[in-house]
């Protein structure tokens, strides 16, 4: 999970939409569960669609380039 929440950290300091970083997410998620490996976004994650948003919104929004 440490390394999940670091991955994210990362992209949100790059400045990536959180559309992308929610894409990166249902990626990841989608990839364990393939994989036969517990879910990050499950029960010993974040449970439900709407914590996972919540966790997700509280996520530093993306800064305006300045002109």
């Amino acid at each position: 999970m440490e390394e999940l929440a670091g991955f994210l950290a990362e992209l949100t300091n790059a400045d990536k939409k959180v559309a992308m970083i929610k894409w990166h997410v249902a990626a990841i998620a989608k990839a364990h569960e393939l994989a036969g490996l517990d879910s990050l976004t499950g029960e010993k994650g974040i449970s439900s669609p709407a914590k996972r948003e919540s966790a997700l919104s509280k996520l530093p929004q993306k800064r305006p380039k300045s002109a």
